[in-house]
């Protein structure tokens, strides 16, 4: 199926801008760095996340559903983005959450102000099919009040998804294109390995002179298997979008130096990064996932991997909700 035929919500503010940053570029001593600001997508305080939901609740919206039941963890910038999806959609939303911290900060307290009826569980995330048991019994007691329920599994963004951030490259080669800018790096914090997967997909396909690299930002998985993760979802794509091409593992450009030593947790570095990059330039980086690219991006400044004379695009994410949630390991 061909990217342009696939059925599409309107939910964000595209494209976002991609800006440059003269002060950062400064401060470095080089090289030209734009920052693509998709923490300005314009829904639930911006984000990544939002993409791939233009895409996904248009399942929810042919079906005509009345509720959405899904689930995550407290500081979920893709819970929170799906949350507002649904209520913009005029959905209604009930939230199963895995065990974790219950003060009301950050994503959390946005999950409540969006008037999301929250399910606290001592559920482990390593336990998810005990959850999604909870998910379908309500979801069939729903159904069985004439509710029209769609239930979102704790999953990956899938296909739909990551053709969402194809479009995201094609609009950033768009945008260099028109302030006649070549770029030799496209970083960005890579999870799931969704973005990365879909960006990767556009560059190969059209030929982008710019590198992607992704930087790992915890430690679910190791760095052997994201990178399978990321070749997969890419191989898996190009068929669904009948892009003619294939990738292999050691193509994939993937830093895991900087996701820090506890699972998810802010690190040094990272928090490094945010505080530099808001000094210089007044823009925000959450402590868990875009501070840690960012912290990859100015170490390869300054030991010369990357050059004065380079250009450098900085994928900005989102996530800013989590910043409030680490006050005090910001501010220490």
């Amino acid at each position: 199926m061909k990217i342009e035929e696939l059925h599409r919500l309107r939910l964000c503010t595209l494209p976002t801008p991609l800006m440059e940053a003269p002060q950062l570029s400064a401060k470095l001593g080089g090289p030209r760095i734009l920052i693509k600001r998709d923490d300005l997508t314009g829904l639930a305080m911006g984000g990544n996340k939002s993409r791939p939901l233009e895409f996904l609740m248009t399942g929810a919206k042919d079906m005509g559903a009345d509720v959405i039941i899904t689930a995550g963890y407290e500081q979920s910038n893709w819970v929170c983005n799906q949350l507002a999806a649904a209520r913009k959609l005029g959905m209604d939303v009930i939230l199963f959450l895995v065990k974790g911290n219950r003060r009301f900060q950050g994503n959390l307290l946005l999950y409540k102000l969006l008037g999301a009826e929250i399910k606290f569980t001592d559920i482990e995330i390593s336990d998810l099919p005990v959850l999604y048991k909870q998910m379908d019994d309500m979801a069939a007691e729903l159904r069985s009040q004439g509710r029209r329920p769609y239930v979102v599994y704790y999953e990956a963004v899938g296909l739909l998804g990551i053709a969402s951030y194809v479009l995201l490259a094609s609009e950033i080669r768009k945008q260099l294109q028109e302030k006649e800018i070549t770029a030799q790096y496209l970083f960005l914090t890579s999870g799931s390995g969704c973005t990365q997967a879909g960006l990767i997909l556009d560059a190969k396909y059209f030929k982008a002179p710019f590198k992607v690299v992704g930087v790992m930002p915890n430690h679910r998985y190791s760095r052997e298997q994201r990178v399978q993760m990321i070749t997969d979802y890419a191989n898996e794509t190009a068929k669904f979008l009948d892009m003619n091409l294939t990738f292999k593992s050691e193509e994939i450009n993937y830093y895991d130096e900087y996701a820090g030593e506890n699972y998810s947790g802010p690190t040094k570095k990272g928090i490094e990064a945010t505080k530099f990059l808001a000094g210089t330039e007044g823009i925000f980086l959450d402590p868990l996932y875009t501070s840690k690219s960012m912290a990859c991006l100015i170490d390869q400044v300054q030991d010369g991997r990357i050059g004065r004379e380079d250009t450098v695009v900085y994928y900005h994410s989102g996530g800013l909700p989590i910043i409030f949630a680490h006050n005090e390991e910001l501010i220490a």
